[in-house]
This record gives structure tokens, C-alpha cells and sequence, in this order.
């Protein structure tokens, strides 16, 4: 190769060797046509023979273009010898989307300014780094509804949590619920995206979506794609729209003390907006919630038989003792009066 003002020049005899010793995939462009595929390239990308000619067709060079040009900020075909290492996301022939890194730059192929770029397939290294930010992601919001547990006495505020998060954590859901089962109806605990009306809601368990989706067990995940073909669906009024409601969801029942305790459920105002990443991001989700509901359930009992007597009801001496600390501080403070009246009832 030589150079022209700085700028490789490519000969024929070069995409000859390029043919025989490089077996890495290999495309040459210019602003008009493909000059260049490799079998390697072909085979990668799913193209034949004879469909690379027509540069119109091959969707991934304008990705390589687009990407070239939002790192250069310049026209691909100025002068330029700069080398371009990128990663971009591009379409195959037979549309399947695959992650590519390329190594490419501006050479002078028959006297015009061409593009030569060779292709690196590292859709499996992205899939694991996008894997593991999900996870790690995933961790970061359980970890916040795990640390409410002791802070947050009020079990609404928590169910509130754990829905934000949860709506986080999917990126294509906008609105949600958590429903608690209570005797034959799931009652609403915590709703985003609903209108006000929401709160007084009240869903016979047999038509839930999580009921009819798993024949009655619900003891199991559900991705419903499209939610229109269940004939029970009661299309609440969202706050998108008067237009947008429900179309499809992911409901994940929470159980404790291995009864049914209630679902969250996830929704979108699209249609097939989940996928099993976005089930195994639930599942995640799930465990972690079963433990937290269940930790902040037994200290709330904890809590309730220091303060009880187990077969009266009644308030016990611990915490009459406890609420006459807190009535004395308080009037210590605000120089308050209070009285203390006691009762013998034994007889």
C-alpha cells in the first residue's frame, strides 16, 4: 500500500492477500457502492453471492457510516487518516440484530476515497456485559427494599417501594400494581400509573390474569404478551391517556408462609413489551421480595406479642411501660401535664 496526502493507498493485489491470509471479516465502501465483502463477512452477515453490490440494500453500512461520523464529526470521505475502533449494533440479512466491533478507516481504492473496515462479531461479550449491569442493577434496588424493612413500619410504604423499583428495573414497563389476596379478592396495596379510583378496586382471584394464566396454581411467573384475548379484562383508566391501558404484563406471585399472599404485576400500554430477561429479572425480584415481605411480616409479629398478651389481646406491662417513658419525655419537654389512672381488675 501506498499513500496519497497521508492517506493509504489500496491495490487490487492487496484485497487479493486480504482473500487468502485474512480470514477475519472485511468490507471495503465507498460513498456510491461495496467495492469489498469477504466470505467471512458474507457468512456472518448472512448475505450470498451476489447480494452485496447494491449498497442501498445492506442496512449495517449505514450503521458503520452513522457511527464513523458521530465519532469523526466530519464527512466519512473528507480527509482523514485517522484508524476508528467502534462498537456498533446492526442488523444481519436475515434481521437477527447482533453486536459488532469494528477497526476501520478512509483509504484511496482506484482513486477514490473508500472506507475499509474489518468486522469483529462480540455479540456474546456484550449480552454477558449487559447480563451483568442488569444483575448488578437488580441487586442495587432489592438492596434498598431490604434496608427499608426495619426503617419503614408502615407495610404500604414498603409495598410502594418495591413496586418503584420493580417498574425501574423493567425498562419498557410505565405503570403497575401490587394486589394482596384477602379472603376471594386480590384489594389494591399499591398502584403506579392508575388513576385515584384504583384504591377501591376489588378483583375476584379466579379473574386475575395470574389465575387464568397458570390454570389456577399461580405459582408461577406469567408473561402475558397480549391481555385483550382474556374476556374477564377490566380495562382500568390509566394516567397516559383516556385511550391507554393495559396491554400486556409480567404478574409474579409473593407468598409467605407458603400461602399466596399477593402479586405484583407489571404492566405496559404495549403489546409483547416483556421478554424471558425481563421474567428472569422478575424472578430475581421475586426471591428478594418474598424474604423482605416476609422479614418485615414476622418482626411485625415479633413486635406485636412484645407488646400483647397472647390470650387476653390486651396491652401487656412492657408496653405500658414503653408508652409511659415516651408520655413522660414529652411532657418533661413541653412542660405538658398528663395523668396516669390505674385499675384493678382482678376481683
Amino acid at each position: 500500500m501506498g499513500s496519497i496526502r497521508g492517506i493509504e493507498t489500496l491495490e487490487d493485489e492487496a484485497l487479493e492477500q486480504f482473500e487468502k491470509f485474512i480470514t477475519m471479516p472485511t468490507i471495503l465502501f465507498n460513498d456510491k457502492e461495496v467495492l469489498y465483502l469477504n466470505d467471512s463477512c458474507k457468512l456472518m452477515l448472512n448475505y450470498k453471492e451476489k447480494e452485496f453490490q447494491r449498497k442501498e440494500d445492506m442496512e449495517f453500512i449505514s450503521c458503520l457510516e452513522k457511527e464513523y461520523l458521530k465519532q469523526c464529526n466530519h464527512n466519512i470521505f473528507e480527509s482523514t487518516t485517522d484508524t476508528i475502533k467502534q462498537e456498533v449494533l446492526i442488523n444481519k440479512n436475515n434481521k437477527d440484530i447482533i453486536w459488532v466491533e469494528y477497526i476501520g478507516k478512509v483509504v484511496i481504492y482506484k482513486g477514490q476515497k473508500s472506507f475499509l473496515a474489518h468486522l469483529y462479531d462480540i455479540t456474546d461479550k456484550k449480552l454477558n456485559q449487559l447480563n451483568l449491569y442488569r444483575i448488578s442493577r437488580l441487586r442495587a434496588l432489592m438492596l434498598e427494599v431490604t434496608q427499608s424493612i426495619l426503617k419503614i413500619e408502615d407495610i404500604n410504604q414498603i409495598f410502594q417501594l418495591i413496586l418503584k423499583n420493580s417498574l425501574i428495573a423493567l425498562e419498557k414497563s410505565t405503570i403497575g400494581t401490587i394486589l394482596i389476596k384477602e379472603g376471594d379478592y386480590f384489594t389494591v396495596a399499591s398502584s403506579v400509573g392508575f388513576v385515584d379510583d384504583i384504591k377501591n378496586f376489588k378483583l375476584p382471584y379466579e379473574d386475575s390474569f395470574i389465575y387464568i394464566a397458570t390454570d389456577g396454581k399461580m405459582d408461577r411467573i406469567a408473561n402475558i404478551g397480549n391481555i385483550l384475548k382474556y374476556s374477564k379484562y377490566i380495562r382500568i383508566k390509566t394516567t397516559l391517556g383516556d385511550k391507554r391501558f393495559i396491554e400486556s404484563t409480567i404478574t409474579v406471585p409473593i407468598y409467605f408462609k407458603g400461602s399466596l399472599f399477593g402479586t405484583i404485576n407489571v404492566d405496559s400500554v404495549e403489546r409483547n413489551a416483556f421478554d424471558e430477561e425481563d421474567v428472569k429479572s422478575m424472578e430475581f425480584i421475586r426471591s428478594n421480595v418474598e424474604i423482605a415481605v416476609s422479614n418485615h411480616l414476622l418482626y411485625k409479629e415479633k413486635s406485636l406479642s412484645a407488646k400483647y398478651d397472647w390470650l387476653t389481646h390486651l396491652y401487656n406491662r412492657s408496653y405500658f411501660e414503653e408508652s409511659f417513658l415516651k408520655i413522660k419525655e414529652k411532657a418533661v419537654k413541653y412542660n405538658e401535664i398528663f395523668q396516669l389512672v390505674m385499675f384493678d381488675i382482678d376481683g
